[in-house]
């Protein structure tokens, strides 16, 4: 998961490999919402291939593009969160690595500290999303 290093750094070894072994495929076709508006994430997303941008409900207001080695969707699942905006496939069809949120948060109660580094990023990144 080197094209992930992001997400990794700092991380607890048997995290990582619990993430990576636990991780299933997912592909959004275009104009696909991967989350949608008032919607909480059902995993958190490592993309693959494609850009996803996150942008209002009708794709007219576009406010950043994600692309390939991007992750997202732990913001939401971390603070109890619906997505105030979409992630959408906008441009093409989106492939991500997936884990699911229920197998997120076991691995995050069972890795604290590995969950602590990354409740700090996800914060910082929502303010970002915002």
């Amino acid at each position: 998961m080197g094209k992930f290093k992001v997400f990794f750094e700092e991380l607890q070894p048997a995290f990582v490999d619990e993430i990576v072994i636990n991780l299933v495929p997912r592909k959004f076709s275009k104009d696909t919402d991967i989350i949608k508006i008032d919607h909480g994430a059902k995993y958190v997303y490592f993309i693959t291939k494609g850009e996803v941008t996150i942008c209002s409900t009708d794709a007219i207001e576009k406010y950043l593009k994600l692309g390939e080695n991007s992750y997202f969707g732990e913001h939401l699942i971390f603070f109890n969160l619906k997505s105030s905006n979409a992630f959408r496939a906008v441009e093409g069809e989106v492939e991500c690595m997936c884990i699911p949120k229920k197998k997120f948060q076991e691995l995050c109660e069972e890795f604290p500290e590995s969950a602590k580094i990354l409740k700090t990023r996800a914060y910082l990144r929502r303010k970002h999303f915002r």
